[in-house]
């Protein structure tokens, strides 16, 4: 009998590891998929201010290995309704409003207003960026503390 309870205690908090190290990189993999998606939104407002060439040929000419890193399966052509589909998944409610958006609005206007544009939607992705990096550690450790002290509370229970 006490055999059991030291398995079944054993379990619950590898149980409880397990679902913390799973939110840890389903946090690592947000924060990884937000840099990516500030530092495309940084390229092409600087595709628009130095070459002015169209959102289109922004998007194929731009670096995609950050968003092949953190998905499992692209697509060999990654284009604005796979970017915008992959953002509204994967992240949080809040920011893939604001890159959605971006993606939405961009491409619309003349040089000057499209400038203006990818740099204020730069600035707003990388805002959320910084605060979910300064919210990363702090929600990991919570993630573990919470899991760990929930298993605990279960074994004094069966104990």
């Amino acid at each position: 009998m006490i055999q059991a309870k030291i398995f079944g205690s054993f379990f619950l908090i590898f149980a409880a590891l397990l679902w913390a190290f799973m939110r840890y990189l389903s946090e690592k993999k947000r924060l990884n998929l937000l840099r990516f998606y500030s530092a495309l939104a940084s390229e092409i407002k600087r595709q628009i201010e130095m070459l002015n060439l169209p959102i289109e040929r922004i998007i194929e000419s731009a670096d995609m290995s950050g968003i092949k890193n953190v998905m499992k399966e692209c697509p060999q052509k990654i284009d604005i309704p796979f970017l915008m589909e992959t953002a509204k998944r994967e992240l949080y409610s809040e920011d893939s409003e604001k890159v959605c958006d971006f993606f939405l609005d961009i491409g619309r206007y003349f040089r000057d207003e499209e400038t203006r544009r990818s740099a204020y939607y730069s600035s707003v992705i990388s805002e959320a960026l910084s605060k979910r990096e300064a919210e990363y550690g702090a929600k990991c450790r919570m993630y573990f503390t919470v899991s760990l002290c929930m298993a605990l509370g279960f074994i004094i229970l069966i104990i």
